[in-house]
């Protein structure tokens, strides 16, 4: 009878991991195909191996404040000034400014329909409750004109989102916060270096936070900032930041392996293939990421929660920050290029209006564009869906769904379908290109991009 269990056990999951394995060959193609495939992480090619065993030996001998402070300093410098703290992850200084403004049961927070869930777990840890607000289509930020509507005497917060780099009429929100006494805290996670009339996205508001995760900006793997211009604001929160634990040693050390693994394999020759490899490897090595934040509980994970960003993390942001002008540079240069091609095939328009100060006030994170409404979802349009995965993932396209990366149904986080009908609709029709093109596959990939155009050709319009 064990027999028989077992061998059903090890049927079943066969079945399961066959099912993958077809969907993901329907999707992305043979995975020995030499065509490049292109990630949306910009992976350390800097972190040799001679510089991966220097943290290795760091992270053994249990050092953990050895560059924090430089990190903050060298992240204020390119944002022009303020004061920052290095964390764990995004969420983390989130939650630490909510706590900090005394967020508790009753309380609201505007966050708009267009977000991810561990953003929306930070508000819920606090007691309070989200309330979601719409975007503006041409910015895909927070929607002013929905902000104002959704005020009530609950309302404490207000988190201004800036999108792919582009930032959301954060003016308009600054006296909207100010008239009605609530805290303005800029959500900067997907928008660093970018500015507004001249000044630095994360110094509009009373606080800030910024995501320096893998797929973010600035790639310190994980982690997160929290930023200030407001001095009295950062030394009460740097009183209570002291006494926060570090990351455990086991994950620094799954972190450091997880370096080395995108450094080799997140390639445009070599991505497909890892990720068709995935699918079989063990589920024994210890995850380096932060994934008990995805539920809407408050759900305790193999991390402490909030936690300081460690050595290993700060190494990797300030080499990110000294890398950081030819990135912003390179990322400009091929939106530009995209931009062109999608102009010269009559595409043009569906590019969101606030991508155009590209290069001057907008370094974007991606390449983002929109279908028209009357095209239905991208992944009922076939032509199109292979066309994106001939050359990136699209599971990589954020913002499909009012709320990304959720554990559970997205009424559990308190979204009712309909209340944010502008992010549902774009949602619905958007599409992101990565912008980290290595030299030797320039050429393809701008061939595929062509490939794209001639798909979006074959659209209804109307």
């Amino acid at each position: 009878m064990n027999m028989l269990k077992k061998f059903t056990s090890f049927l079943r999951k066969w079945r399961a991991r066959m099912h993958q394995v077809t969907f993901w060959v329907k999707t992305y193609g043979l995975p020995w195909s030499r065509a490049p495939f292109f990630p949306f992480i910009r992976p350390h090619h800097d972190m040799d191996d001679a510089r991966l065993a220097v943290l290795q030996k760091r992270v053994a001998a249990g050092e953990e404040d050895g560059c924090g402070s430089a990190y903050a300093q060298a992240f204020c410098a390119a944002l022009g000034g303020g004061y920052a703290l290095p964390t764990a992850s995004a969420r983390m200084a989130l939650h630490a400014l909510l706590r900090h403004y005394g967020l508790r049961d009753g309380d609201e927070v505007l966050v708009t329909g267009f977000t991810c869930s561990v953003v929306l777990n930070a508000i819920l840890r606090c007691g309070a409750a989200p309330r979601f607000v719409d975007i503006d289509r041409h910015t895909l930020g927070t929607s002013p004109e929905s902000v104002e509507a959704a005020i009530t005497p609950r309302t404490k917060a207000l988190i201004a989102q800036h999108t792919f780099g582009v930032p959301c009429a954060i003016d308009s929100l600054r006296a909207l916060a100010t008239h009605y006494h609530i805290k303005l805290i800029e959500d900067v996670a997907i928008a660093f270096g970018s500015k507004h009339q001249g000044k630095p996205l994360g110094a509009w508001g009373d606080a800030a936070y910024f995501s320096t995760d893998h797929s973010k900006p600035l790639n310190s793997l994980i982690g997160g900032m929290l930023y200030t211009t407001d001095e009295n604001l950062y030394e009460r929160i740097f009183s209570e930041y002291q006494g926060w634990p570090h990351l455990p040693r086991e994950k620094q050390q799954a972190l450091l392996e997880q370096v080395r693994v995108e450094r080799d394999n997140f390639t445009p020759a070599r991505y497909r293939w890892h990720n068709f490899a995935a699918l079989f490897a063990g589920c024994d090595a210890p995850s380096p990421f932060l994934d008990a934040d995805y539920t809407p509980w408050a759900v305790q994970g193999d991390y402490p929660y909030p936690a300081k960003m460690p050595t290993v993390l700060t190494t990797l942001g300030l080499e990110a920050l000294r890398q950081w002008p030819v990135v912003a540079d390179e990322r400009c240069h091929w939106f530009k290029k995209i931009s062109e091609v999608f102009y010269r095939n009559n595409c043009g328009g569906m590019i969101p209006a606030g991508f155009q100060n590209i290069g001057k006030e907008v370094v974007p994170l991606r390449f983002a564009f929109c279908l028209p409404a009357a095209c239905g979802p991208l992944r009922e349009n076939k032509g199109l869906w292979r066309a994106v995965n001939a050359f990136f993932p699209a599971n990589w396209i954020w913002f499909q769904d009012p709320v990304v990366c959720r554990a559970t149904d997205i009424t559990a986080y308190g979204y009712t379908p309909g209340t944010c009908p502008v992010a549902e609709e774009v949602g619905r029709g958007i599409v992101t290109i990565p912008l980290d093109v290595p030299s030797p596959y320039a050429d393809r990939f701008m061939q595929n991009v062509e490939n794209l155009c001639r798909e979006l050709q074959r659209l209804p319009r109307a």
